[in-house]
């Protein structure tokens, strides 16, 4: 009997591994935040760099990839935590599913989202604790 390990597994199904695993890991994160946030209605943007963390810290323990395409992926991964994380907060929960399975809605909700996000100075530093949270995910996301 072989025991699950991940030195068992080739460089392509380590890879596939954490694109599951941290696509779950990824909106289980931006629900979490989202539901906190819209109950609590307290503006916390640090955490998005600790959400960028956690997802990067996912990938190098299930992918232990040293290629760039672990970088991108903790990148990609860390924006949909965010982008899940916002339409949450500001829609709730029902409204992520509706999004997700109408594609018409994609573009009137983000461009809602953006608009509210850029109307004030503390709108702007909370788009930049986002891009930060997208960078620590790409800069951890791979063993060097």
């Amino acid at each position: 009997m072989i025991v699950y390990n991940a030195g068992n597994i080739d460089h392509n199904s380590r890879f596939i591994l954490s694109c599951v695993i941290g696509f779950v890991v990824s909106v289980v994160l931006g629900i979490c935040y989202g539901a906190v946030q819209s109950i609590v209605r307290i503006e916390m943007e640090i955490v998005y760099i600790f959400i960028g963390w956690v997802i990067a810290k996912t990938l190098r323990e299930v992918g232990h990839g040293v290629t760039k395409k672990y970088s991108i992926l903790g990148a990609i991964l860390a924006a949909i935590a965010i982008i899940v994380g916002d339409i949450v907060t500001c829609f709730g929960l029902p409204m992520l599913f509706t999004v997700l399975f109408h594609p018409s809605m994609w573009l009137m909700t983000f461009k809602v989202m953006i608009l509210g996000k850029l109307s004030s100075l503390w709108g702007l530093l909370g788009v930049l604790f986002r891009v930060a949270g997208i960078y620590v995910g790409y800069t951890e996301s791979r063993i060097f």
